[in-house]
């Protein structure tokens, strides 16, 4: 059974103080307890593709609980643990923005469009989480590679996603505000956690076009009024750029 000190290992000591005040600490440890037991067994047995299982919690352990300013929720980690390196949409495999694929590469022209003088160079997004401080959230923080299986796991990772976001917008326990990007139908549902509704918006995913782009992710301000947040609430311009 996993306790306090090794969940501490894998989240943070500042993730784990905020969500027991979600859960309480005995249901936390039972669900996280649960969640990584089933996530060593996949691996163990070859079922889980991505990410390499030391990065599964990358983008919390990069990123402090009272530290975030913006979260960005995405859908799964990419396919290929080569590409995967914990933080939704972002890859150090990815040295340029022809290599980038379809979601990324939008995201990047996005960016570059709504905060002139950007440029996004290459995939790695690290310096979007530790200098922007924005969590870069997949829905399931992990992929398997058969669709059922997906499902179930996703499920499996519902409750952490829930868990984090209601923390992150409890007064009592986040003091400063939070932006929400939510991309997608499957993202879009986490937004009832966001009681505030000018600290977020909804678009479809970037790597949607055509009928599927409904919403019209480049009809839509994506990266300006996060731009805007920052100047309002930290004092500062957003600045996305990568190297």
């Amino acid at each position: 059974m996993y306790n306090k000190k090794q969940i501490i290992g894998k989240i943070g000591e500042s993730w784990y103080d905020a969500l027991i005040e979600y859960y309480t600490e005995e249901s936390f440890i039972e669900y996280m307890d649960e969640l990584l037991q089933e996530m060593d067994y996949q691996y163990k047995n070859n079922i889980i593709v991505s990410p390499k299982k030391q990065e599964v919690f990358r983008s919390l352990k990069l990123l402090p609980f009272n530290d975030v300013r913006t979260v960005i929720l995405g859908k799964d980690p990419y396919p290929d643990p080569k590409n995967a390196d914990g933080l939704a949409f972002s890859s150090r495999s990815f040295k340029t923005q022809d290599e980038f694929p379809r979601a990324l590469k939008r995201i990047a022209k996005k960016v570059e469009k709504e905060l002139p003088g950007t440029i996004i160079e290459t995939g790695d997004l690290t310096d979007w989480v530790r200098r922007e401080k924005i969590l870069l959230l997949n829905r399931g923080l992990t992929y398997i590679e058969d669709e059922q299986d997906q499902r179930q796991n996703i499920n499996n990772w519902d409750c952490l996603v829930e868990g984090i976001l209601c923390t992150l917008n409890n007064p009592d326990i986040k003091k400063d505000p939070v932006y929400h990007i939510f991309w997608g139908d499957f993202a879009k549902r986490y937004s009832k956690f966001v009681p505030q509704k000018t600290n977020y918006h909804c678009s479809t995913h970037p790597s949607m076009s055509g009928r599927l782009d409904e919403h019209g992710f480049f009809l839509q301000d994506q990266f300006i009024p996060v731009d805007q947040f920052y100047q309002q609430n930290y004092g500062k311009k957003l600045s996305l750029s990568t190297k």
